[in-house]
C-alpha cells in the first residue's frame, strides 16, 4: 500500500484550496460583472425583474443592429451582380485600374 506523507497531504491539500479560491474568485468577479449589467437597467418595465429588463433591452438592440445589417447586405447585393467580382465594383480599384 501506497500512504502518502505528511507533506505530500497537506500539499494536496493546498493545491485544492488554491484552485477553490481562485474558482471562488472568478465567480465573485462574475458577480460583479453581472451586477453592473442588472443596475445600468434604470427601470424596470412593468410586471419584469431587472434581469428580465436587461435581457428584453439586450435582445431589442440586437434586433435593431441584426435588421440594419441584413439591409446593408441587400442593398449592398442589388448593386452588384453575383457575376461581377467585388473588386469589379469597388470604386477605388476602378479608378486605379482606368488610369
Amino acid at each position: 500500500m501506497n500512504l502518502k506523507t505528511e507533506n505530500e497531504l497537506i500539499q494536496e491539500l493546498s493545491n485544492a484550496w488554491a484552485m477553490a479560491y481562485a474558482e471562488h474568485a472568478a465567480l465573485l468577479d462574475l458577480r460583479r460583472m453581472y451586477d453592473q449589467l442588472l443596475y445600468a437597467v434604470g427601470r424596470e418595465y412593468p410586471g419584469e425583474g431587472r434581469h428580465d429588463t436587461a435581457l428584453r433591452y439586450i435582445r431589442e438592440r440586437e434586433a435593431i443592429h441584426e435588421s440594419a445589417a441584413q439591409k446593408i447586405i441587400m442593398m449592398h447585393q442589388s448593386k452588384c451582380s453575383m457575376d461581377t467580382p467585388y473588386w469589379a465594383n469597388n470604386e477605388h480599384h476602378r479608378r486605379a485600374t482606368d488610369a
